[in-house]
């Protein structure tokens, strides 16, 4: 509960945002979980869709097909947002209606330190530690602009086709 304890934590207002949990075909108890979580934050919009075929894509795509905003957040369920990861997409795209997709720090996380077998060059394909600086990049694209969504990406939904 980790992750929806800081989705829950934003500090943009909780009305200019919804939080769409896929539950992904799981055999534990993440329904009941989440469904338990949602009614001790009822001051947040939590809504729980299921996705039968098991896979990542699966699930990402359900829940962007699920999801009622402008802007699109992807974060999984072994990650943890800043209270301002709301409000800082909210307002890059705001300031930019040209960006189609975002990306921010990724910092990686270890409870028990990094694995001894994890070297700095193993981490990256695996836990994707990134930071360009603080300022907003242009990613140039054979197309035009664009960033490859991963962990910490967002999206703008009129650049999702239909």
């Amino acid at each position: 509960m980790t992750t929806l304890g800081s989705v829950a934590a934003q500090s943009a207002p909780a009305s200019s945002w919804e939080c769409v949990v896929v539950d992904n075909n799981s055999s534990d108890d993440t329904s009941e979980a989440v469904e338990a979580f949602a009614a001790g934050h009822p001051e947040i919009s939590l809504r729980l869709v299921h996705e039968p075929q098991q896979g990542l894509s699966y699930a990402r795509n359900c829940g962007i097909a699920s999801s009622r905003g402008e802007y699109i957040a992807i974060i999984d369920d072994d990650e943890r947002i800043c209270e301002d990861f709301v409000a800082a997409y909210i307002d890059l795209f705001d300031s930019r209606p040209d960006a189609a997709s975002a990306g921010g720090v990724i910092i990686a996380e270890y409870e028990t330190g990094r694995p001894r077998w994890m070297s700095r060059l193993t981490e990256r394909p695996i836990a994707n530690p990134m930071y360009f600086g603080d300022r907003v990049r242009l990613f140039l694209t054979d197309v035009g602009y664009g960033l490859t969504v991963s962990a910490n990406g967002s999206l703008h939904s009129v650049s999702i086709p239909d």
